[in-house]
């Protein structure tokens, strides 16, 4: 295990062979985990004001924390509550007392709509939060348990219930019981390779199709084509990276996802999630 140091004295734990953003597919969403944290607060700790593009899951291991909310909106979570917090949310967190959560951060692009109020799941205690927090929490005592089990767990756990938590947040089907094994092949080639030079025509090759009919692929499942998707993904990554390698320059980290230009990098970034790449990197959590 590899352990990474945020601010306020917060850290993630995560497998050395796992590469952040952890890409999961939920419906029709595309999910991107780009941190899962486990952080300690002596009491009257806190956090100040943050707004992020990104959702943000907080579990309750142990004590009591305030969060406030725009309009002087409290929420107050114990032991064993979840809380949803959507994009751009603007909130402070202060721990009531001693205590631990757990965190995971996401990115979810796909046929989705948004509600701006958070999400409050009310003592978690049966069922399959309730064997989610312990495999979190069993971390620890059993360390053969994988960070990627636990996380891919996580938020297949937590997404339904979010969903029927939030009803304006919307994920249905896609049209057609099964989906193209090519469609799946080339999102796997696609985020196998995020680093690469790789092109549409190199996933077409891979997949064993023309690069005009794994458009019209991408198209049946409610796609964009995919160099834009393939360009949204390394956006989705870089994104991972600025949030979680604040000591590299953002030159760096434009250039490992092959953005050579840094200004066409920060005007992308900013197009894609509202802010630039330094003001990102500077809303670590």
């Amino acid at each position: 295990m590899q352990r990474q140091t945020g601010i306020n004295g917060s850290y993630v734990e995560i497998d050395q062979d796992i590469v952040l953003p952890l890409y999961i597919r939920y419906r029709t969403a595309d999910i991107f985990v780009i941190n899962y944290s486990t952080s300690g607060r002596a009491q009257h700790g806190g956090v100040g004001l943050l707004s992020h593009p990104h959702f943000e899951i907080i579990a309750v291991k142990e004590g009591a924390v305030r969060y406030t909310f725009p309009e002087h909106q409290t929420i107050i979570l114990d032991r064993h509550d979840i809380l949803l917090i959507p994009p751009f949310v603007s909130h402070e967190r202060t721990h009531i007392t001693k205590g631990t959560l757990h965190s995971i951060l996401l990115l979810i692009e796909g046929n989705i709509t948004v509600s701006t109020d958070p999400y409050r799941i009310r003592r978690a205690l049966d069922g399959p939060i309730s064997d989610l927090l312990s495999l979190i929490d069993s971390e620890s005592v059993h360390p053969g348990i994988e960070s990627r089990t636990i996380i891919t767990h996580a938020v297949s756990t937590l997404m339904p219930l979010i969903l029927r938590a939030a009803p304006t947040l919307n994920a249905p089907s896609p049209s057609g019981t099964m989906r193209d094994v090519r469609f799946t092949a080339a999102l796997e080639y696609i985020h196998r390779n995020i680093r690469a030079d790789v092109t549409p025509s190199h996933v077409a090759r891979n997949v064993g199709v023309t690069t005009r009919h794994l458009s019209r692929i991408f198209a049946a499942h409610g796609y964009a084509a995919p160099h834009r998707y393939m360009l949204d993904t390394r956006l989705y990554a870089a994104y991972a990276e600025l949030l979680n390698d604040p000591s590299s320059t953002v030159r760096e980290i434009a250039n490992r996802f092959r953005f050579f230009d840094t200004n066409y990098f920060g005007k992308m970034m900013r197009k894609k999630f509202g802010m630039l790449p330094r003001a990102i990197q500077r809303n670590v959590h």
